[in-house]
């Protein structure tokens, strides 16, 4: 994915993927949901989330289209509607990790979170993960 899709908006990304990217009515603590079946790729987001924070759920679930592991099944309520979403708490971490990469690729010129929300117009715990990953990665020597 990294190589394939460099320098490409979240999306050019599901454009090239062929993801449908829908919004929601959903319930508190929900925020969007992957889903694929019968051919079809599907993002589900919470109808009332701004710009930014409607990009960072995406890119969250964009992980989950490219990762595909066993799941978990939990059944959620959508718009009276049950729909089947999966997932695994590790794999929910990893696709937070994900997101904060895609949404924020290059902070080497960002000495602060409150700078990476700013070139990136980032919500504060994506900038605050993003940091916390590029210092994790400076303290291993990469």
């Amino acid at each position: 994915m990294k190589d394939k899709y460099r320098d490409l908006s979240i999306e050019e990304i599901c454009n090239r993927e062929e993801i449908r990217v829908c919004r929601f009515g959903m319930g508190e603590p929900d925020l969007g949901f992957y889903l694929h079946a019968f051919g079809i790729a599907l993002i589900g987001v919470r109808t009332d989330l701004n710009v930014q924070e409607t990009r960072e759920v995406i890119a969250h679930e964009l992980f989950h289209h490219f990762n595909k592991p066993l799941y978990t099944v939990v059944d959620r309520r959508c718009e009276e509607q049950a729909f089947i979403v999966f997932y695994r708490q590790r794999d929910e971490l990893r696709a937070d990790m994900f997101a904060a990469m895609l949404t924020c690729p290059d902070i080497s010129d960002c000495g602060t979170v409150l700078e990476i929300m700013q070139k990136y117009d980032c919500s504060k715990a994506t900038a605050k993960l993003r940091r916390k990953m590029e210092e994790t990665r400076m303290g291993k020597g990469e």
